[in-house]
């Protein structure tokens, strides 16, 4: 795939930031989510799939220690 060419509305998750292909797609007004962002999305119904306390995804982000 040609990294400046991503068609209108492609999408895609990344864990390291935003990246050249993320970068080009933002440039295309893409739709995308770092993958850090899906991870405080998903992590609350692992919690309640293993019967642990839930936290919200903001939640885990005010606790995250995270440097992009």
């Amino acid at each position: 795939m040609t990294v400046w060419r991503p068609a209108p509305g492609w999408g895609s998750r990344h864990d390291s930031g935003v990246h050249p292909l993320l970068r080009a797609a933002q440039a295309r007004q893409c739709h995308i989510q770092r993958g850090t962002d899906m991870l405080f999305e998903m992590i609350p119904a692992y919690l309640r799939f293993f019967d642990l306390p839930v936290a919200t995804p903001e939640q885990l982000r005010a606790l995250a220690e995270i440097r992009y």
